[in-house]
């Protein structure tokens, strides 16, 4: 009697064939008491030809009786191919006490792979892959939906991860594989979840049912802790990507990253960061574990790992001094070596360190003046809004003439592509940096008149844009020509007073302090607009009940001061209390 082996290579590809032994052979997989006559050497089969398709020395079989009273543990290949005999015949996942007589042969398949050939098909998709081959690729998704229930964990992982790098985007194909996972993804290793997150955050699509599952297994799998660094890394960039918050999930990782951390990669770094930070998931005591590999990497990140660290320490707040200081001194060593830092990539690293964190290192300062003007011609719109505004924080920053001309050279040929505010910005910047410049003025005004009148600007970002413009011909030294003409600057200027008026129910108390200052500087009175300011000032400080909220949540002490300064300059009646 044939004896089961003691353990398989994995549970999923099992056969319910006999081999043929002497005088008995017992199933592989199958329960106990599952017996055959036969009478030939047993010669076990290759896996390199593509299963059981090319055995030597079968014989016949008389019958088979398969007694059991459970069903088969999940068989996920099971064997129907006829080996080369002139007599035997083994059915596909037979059914209890099935017999099969004797004398009848299998007739040749009409299908291209059989359920055997799965690994070859496999293989051949993969080939298909390596080639980048996408007409041939496709063919072979046929066979690959009939037969993709026999596949392993690993092997549907791989498949998902070539549609995803290939780009085959069909509904359909990956509606049928995910709806095939769950089934499939049955104690699935860590890679295999991985990697399979990882393919549908690349193509950013999420189904829920194929998602759950991944999620499912690869809690489980945390809390075993028997995820590797790359997995724990993959899985969190994939559901971020996604914007799939699971908590649960989440934390799991943390944990688990947190006792590997030394094992931690730079890819595995940047991607967790940045994955905690889509997601808004705060973690202080992941962040401070992972200063030290951080810290031990720094010279092996690149320019676009400094980017995604940067992002996420600014979007969780996470301000650590000594790895922010590091990282600036690693960009400014490139560009201190004539490479500077690439368009798509200064962005965030500028925005994160003065915006959203506050920390403006030396050497940042450096690494701007070097990288922007060289780089700033390959900024898109929204690499404009986080790059130029935050340009006067940069305490220290030393705008020349030469860089000015290059940053406002192109921000004014995006300005089509750009919203009211992002324009209203550049232009606030510009008066900062002293760029005082008509080429860039003028049209730029031009812009602000043609885009108040198509469409109706909220009440603070016209009282922004009196101001930049107030604080454009404020920032004239020695006597020097406006940077606009007094035609464009008295034109913006009614512009933005006949708007006020038909939005006046909507200005708060700061914006309305500053479209009142912006216009007692400016020197120009429109008498409909002081008395709409005075009116609508009276209603925002004056009311009995309204004056009660702004008095313990929204008024501050300096808006009110600059209102009521504004409006006595500008002659209109000072608000008094009823």
């Amino acid at each position: 009697h044939g004896e089961l082996p003691s353990r398989q290579p994995h549970p999923r590809r099992t056969a319910s064939c006999l081999w043929p032994s002497s005088r008995a052979h017992a199933l592989q997989r199958q329960p106990p008491r599952a017996v055959a006559s036969c009478g030939s050497q047993l010669n076990t089969p290759s896996r390199a030809n593509g299963g059981f398709d090319d055995l030597r020395g079968a014989h016949h079989v008389a019958c088979i009786v398969v007694p059991h009273t459970k069903p088969h543990p999940r068989p996920r290949r099971s064997v129907s191919c006829l080996w080369p005999s002139s007599r035997l015949l083994v059915l596909q996942r037979l059914p209890p006490r099935a017999a099969i007589p004797c004398g009848r042969r299998l007739g040749t398949l009409s299908k291209a792979y059989t359920p055997q050939q799965v690994l070859k098909l496999c293989a051949h998709l993969h080939e298909a892959f390596t080639r980048k081959d996408r007409e041939r690729f496709l063919e072979l998704t046929e066979p690959l939906l009939q037969h993709i229930h026999l596949l392993r964990p690993t092997e549907l992982a791989m498949v998902l991860n070539h549609l995803a790098h290939l780009r085959l985007r069909g509904s359909a194909l990956w509606q049928n594989v995910s709806e095939a996972l769950p089934g499939v993804f049955v104690d699935p290793d860590g890679r295999a979840l991985a990697v399979a997150a990882n393919a549908y955050a690349r193509v950013m699509l999420r189904h829920d049912g194929a998602l759950a599952a991944i999620a499912r297994w690869a809690r489980l799998l945390a809390a075993r802790q028997v995820l590797d660094g790359r997995e724990c890394a993959l899985l969190a960039n994939g559901y971020s990507k996604l914007r799939l918050r699971d908590d649960e999930l989440m934390e799991l990782l943390a944990t688990r990253v947190m006792e590997i951390a030394p094992q931690l990669g730079k890819i595995d770094i940047a991607n967790i960061v940045n994955a905690y930070a889509r997601l808004a998931f705060p973690n202080t005591q992941l962040f401070a574990v992972l200063r030290t590999p951080i810290l031990d990497n720094m010279g092996r990140f690149r320019e676009q790992h400094f980017a995604s660290i940067a992002h996420g320490f600014g979007r969780l707040r996470e301000r650590d001094e000594v790895v922010l200081e590091r990282m600036a001194g690693e960009l400014w060593r490139q560009c201190d070596g004539g490479r500077p830092v690439a368009a798509v990539f200064l962005p965030s690293i500028v925005h994160a360190y003065a915006v959203k964190l506050g920390f403006v290192p030396p050497d940042l300062v450096r690494v701007v003046e070097f990288s922007l003007p060289r780089v700033v011609a390959q900024m898109e719109g929204r690499d404009l809004v986080l790059t130029v505004p935050s340009l006067p924080l940069l305490s220290g920053l030393v705008p020349t003439e030469d860089f000015r001309r290059h940053v406002f050279g192109h921000c004014l040929s995006a300005l089509d592509s750009l919203t009211g505010f992002a324009v209203v910005s550049f232009l606030e910047t510009a008066a900062r940096l002293h760029h005082l410049s008509d080429e860039f003025w003028e049209p730029a005004l031009r812009h602000c008149v043609a885009s108040i009148e198509r469409e109706s600007w909220p009440p603070r970002r016209l009282a922004s844009l009196a101001l930049a413009i107030v604080e454009g011909r404020n920032a004239l030294a020695g006597g020097a020509p406006p940077p606009f003409s007094e035609s464009a600057f008295q034109a913006v200027m009614s512009t933005v007073a006949e708007a006020s008026l038909h939005a006046l129910e909507g200005f708060e108390l700061r914006p309305l302090a500053d479209l009142a200052t912006a216009f007692a500087h400016a020197g120009v009175s429109d008498e409909r607009l002081n008395d709409g300011l005075a009116r609508r000032a009276h209603e925002l400080l004056c009311a009995s009940t309204e004056a009660e909220a702004y008095s313990e949540a929204c008024r501050e002490a300096h808006d009110e001061s600059r209102l009521r300064s504004a409006l006595v300059a500008l002659g209109a009646r000072e608000p008094v209390h009823d």
